[in-house]
């Protein structure tokens, strides 16, 4: 069977996405990650210390809503408004801190000096967690798992052979060019592989 769109589904990679927050805010971390019960999904002391914000009464977290749904985005309703599942997690931690949560909308390839810059208390992005960040950030327990897509045109000839069931990953795109967002886990992939030809500046798709 044919795809409407073309899209190859293959797991090239594990990842996993959770809030990044500065390494010199240790107090901060427990009271976003370590005092919330993720079984219950409540407070296991009724409230959470709000000890190691940058403005005491505040949590502000940044992420990048332009391309960010379904997590962090602009409700196509009503562009004033921020939507998405981030955006609940963000409010629900500032309620159990008893404060009030404000949005940073930073560049994706940005989040990571304005954490180091003060500009944020934390980083609420799918932030992936990688080694070089954990030499620099403090993370969250993971909130979610992804995994990779090869995504092509539709009417590309070079895929006509391939099916919704056959298994397609980068072994196929040998000698191709493939683009993908600055900062993300796909970027770190491809530059490995190096049967795959270079992009010149990765584009955010």
């Amino acid at each position: 069977m044919e795809l409407h769109r073309r899209t190859f589904l293959r797991c090239v990679a594990q990842g996993m996405g959770a809030m990044a927050i500065a390494t010199g805010s240790k107090s901060l971390l427990t009271a976003c990650a370590g005092n919330v019960d993720s079984t219950s999904r409540t407070s296991t002391t009724g409230t959470i210390s709000s000890r190691g914000l940058l403005n005491p009464g505040t949590l502000v977290w940044g992420a990048e809503a332009i391309e960010g749904a379904p997590y962090v985005f602009y409700d196509p309703t009503d562009p004033k408004n921020l939507v998405g599942f981030e955006v609940e997690i963000a409010a629900a931690i500032a309620r159990l801190m008893g404060v009030k949560a404000l949005f940073v909308d930073t560049g994706y390839e940005q989040l990571l000096v304005a954490l180091a810059a003060n500009r944020f208390d934390i980083i609420l992005n799918g932030w992936e967690i990688t080694p070089d960040r954990q030499g620099l950030q403090l993370f969250s327990q993971p909130y979610y798992r992804y995994g990779q897509q090869i995504v092509v045109r539709a009417d590309d000839p070079r895929f006509e052979q391939y099916t919704s069931t056959r298994e397609v990953s980068l072994a196929n795109l040998a000698g191709m060019t493939v683009g993908t967002g600055i900062d993300y886990k796909a970027q770190e992939i491809l530059e490995g592989d190096k049967k795959l030809k270079p992009v010149p500046t990765l584009v955010t798709t």
